[in-house]
């Protein structure tokens, strides 16, 4: 088994503080892969993998720089200082959307035709009934 990168939270979140002194010094945008990077990971999976196995100190460590860097990428957007497509593209990539979702009710049509259905087969009963008697 590998040793531990980081120890413990407060260690993990004077790293993660680190990065974004760090990043800010240099001009640079804060992204995940960065912060992978400068926190010893081999990818961006690793931070969240990390995290949970870790415990729920960490994952929220680990969910409040992700927020901090959605919302670098959000002020990018809505400031219009030069383009922005790069950071709609990274939103839309972390699970932000731009379009309008509808949810449609179909119980309502179902219960329409289960009664339609209910009362066809009733009066094909009352038909059979009605013949059977007559007969």
């Amino acid at each position: 088994m590998r040793p531990r990168k980081i120890k413990t939270p407060e260690e993990f979140r004077k790293k993660v503080d680190a990065f974004f002194k760090h990043r800010e010094k240099e001009g640079k945008p804060p992204t995940v892969s960065g912060l992978a990077i400068f926190l010893g990971f081999a990818d961006r999976q690793s931070i969240y993998d990390y995290a949970s196995k870790k415990g729920e100190a960490f994952a929220c460590i680990v969910k409040e720089a992700i927020a901090r860097i959605e919302d670098f990428a959000e002020q990018r957007i809505l400031s219009g200082d030069g383009n922005a497509t790069g950071a709609i593209f990274w939103l839309k990539n972390h699970r932000w959307t731009d379009k309008t979702e509808q949810t449609v009710d179909v119980r309502s049509f179902s219960l329409f035709e289960q009664a339609v259905e209910d009362k066809a087969k009733k009066y094909a009963d009352t038909q059979r009934n009605t013949e059977s008697d007559g007969k």
